[in-house]
């Protein structure tokens, strides 16, 4: 009974000081965030939205936020 006893005790310890070390990766996703790059955002001329400028279908006119939008600015 000592045995299972000390044997349950012993896991548990293991269990806890494992669960508070966190992966590398999992540490603080602000670190992470902050070390990222940061992307230029654009607004839509037909809605307003902000997006990424990666993400923006360019025209003469400006920057929208899909395709429906930039083939309605046409009209």
């Amino acid at each position: 009974m000592k045995l299972a006893l000390m044997l349950l005790v012993v896991l548990v310890i293991i269990w806890l000081w494992r669960s508070s070390r966190l992966p590398e990766n999992k540490k603080n996703p602000r670190d992470q965030k902050a070390q990222g790059r940061l992307e230029e955002m654009v607004s839509c001329n037909h809605c307003g939205i902000h997006f990424p400028l990666e993400d923006a279908h360019k025209t003469h006119s400006g920057h929208y936020c899909c395709v429906d939008h930039r083939d309605k600015s046409k009209n």
